[in-house]
C-alpha cells in the first residue's frame, strides 16, 4: 500500500549530522566575512578621519597627545603647533636623508631636537641639511613657536641604540630620550617663529594623511566580503533544498 505522507520535510533534512556540520561551517564562514567586512569598513572610515585630521586647524601638541604623552592613531598627521624652549643637549643628527630638490634628490641629514612644552619633551624635526653642516647648525636658547605635523616614530633599526654624540638612523623613542618624559611621536617643523636664515629646510611629513584618495577600494572589499556571506547562504538553501528533493524521491520510489 502506498504511503499518503510527503516524505522527509526540510527540518528533518537539516537536523540530520550531515546537515548540523555544513550549518556550524557556514555559520563560521558567514562570521568571517562579516569580520573581514567590518575591518575594512574600519580602514575606510580611518582613511577619511586621517584625511579630515590633517585638514583641520593646528591645536596644542599637549591637546593632541593622551594624558601621558602617547600618541593614539587619530592623531598622527595631526596639524599642532609647539610652544616651549628646546632642551640643550639634545640635538640629533639623523644621517642619509634626501631632499626632494627641483634640480634632483640632495643628499644630507635631518636634524632633531626636543622641545620642552611642560613636563614633556616634544621632538621636533627641525628639517634637512647637507652632511658637512649638519654639526653647525645652531640650536635657538629662546622661546619659539612652532607648527607641524604629528608623526609616529620610524620602525626601522628600533633594536640599536645609538651611542652619545653618534649619528642617528632612525627616528626612534630610544634615540631621542634625554629626559624621563618623552612624547609619543614626534612633530614635522613646517614653520617656526622666531626662525634664523640658518636653520634647517624644512622636510614633509614622512607619513602622508593628507590628500589621500578617497578608499573606493576599501568601499569595494567591504561590499565584497558581505556579498561573500550571502553566497554562503545561497549555496546553503540550494543544497538543502536538493537533498530535500533526493530524500522525498527516495522516499517516493520505497512506497510504489
Amino acid at each position: 500500500m502506498m504511503d499518503p505522507s510527503p516524505g522527509p520535510s526540510a527540518l528533518r533534512v537539516w537536523g540530520t549530522p550531515r546537515w548540523v556540520t555544513l550549518t556550524v561551517v557556514a555559520v563560521v564562514a558567514t562570521l568571517l566575512c562579516v569580520m573581514l567586512a567590518w575591518w575594512q569598513g574600519s580602514r575606510t572610515r580611518d582613511i577619511v578621519n586621517a584625511e579630515r585630521t590633517a585638514l583641520s586647524a593646528p591645536i596644542q601638541v599637549q591637546d593632541a597627545l593622551t594624558a601621558d604623552g602617547a600618541l593614539p592613531n587619530s592623531a598622527i598627521g595631526r596639524p599642532v603647533t609647539v610652544t616651549g624652549t628646546f632642551v640643550p643637549g639634545s640635538q640629533r643628527i639623523v644621517i642619509n636623508r634626501i631632499l626632494l630638490d627641483e634640480s634632483g634628490d640632495l643628499p644630507g641629514a635631518w636634524v632633531v631636537a626636543n622641545v620642552e612644552v611642560g613636563q614633556l619633551a616634544v621632538p621636533v624635526l627641525r628639517g634637512w641639511v647637507p652632511d658637512a653642516e649638519a654639526k653647525s647648525v645652531s640650536l635657538p636658547t629662546e622661546t619659539v613657536t612652532i607648527t607641524g605635523v604629528l608623526q609616529p616614530y620610524e620602525r626601522f633599526y628600533t633594536e640599536r641604540t645609538p651611542e652619545p654624540g653618534e649619528p642617528l638612523i632612525a627616528i626612534t623613542a630610544d634615540a631621542v630620550q634625554v629626559s624621563p618624559e618623552v612624547a609619543g611621536g614626534f612633530v614635522t617643523l613646517q614653520s617656526q617663529q622666531p626662525m634664523a636664515a640658518q636653520d634647517p629646510i624644512p622636510v614633509p611629513p614622512t607619513v602622508q594623511t593628507a590628500d589621500a584618495p578617497f578608499p573606493i577600494q576599501n568601499i569595494a572589499y567591504t561590499l565584497q566580503w558581505l556579498v561573500f556571506a550571502g553566497v554562503v547562504w545561497f549555496i546553503f538553501g540550494r543544497w538543502l533544498r536538493l537533498d530535500v528533493l533526493r530524500a522525498r524521491d527516495a522516499h517516493d520510489s520505497l512506497n510504489v
